[in-house]
């Protein structure tokens, strides 16, 4: 089940119940934070081993980094373990 949170601009909430609504929400969420931000989480970003200095590449590691928070601040602390470590929003 999912809390009622979502007016206000955060990302829709994983309690670990109901998750094809849940999923559905957390789409249109990433896909309304820009094109860029939803082609990050269909393919995979490489994370540099340096601060990127190229402007597309900024812009990309910046999409990646909103795309990592809106997921893992979508999902209650008992699940949030097991997303912990990625780097990647795919």
């Amino acid at each position: 089940m999912m809390r009622n949170h979502e007016a206000w601009g955060r990302p829709p909430l994983f309690d670990g119940t109901n998750f094809g609504f849940f999923k559905n929400r957390m789409t249109y969420y990433l896909m309304s934070l820009g094109p860029e931000v939803w082609h990050l989480v269909l393919n995979e970003y490489p994370i540099p081993s340096t601060l990127p200095t190229d402007q597309d590449e900024r812009k990309a590691c910046i999409a990646n980094t909103k795309a990592l928070n809106s997921i893992t601040s979508g999902i209650i602390d008992s699940k949030f373990t097991k997303v912990v470590n990625y780097n990647s929003a795919k």
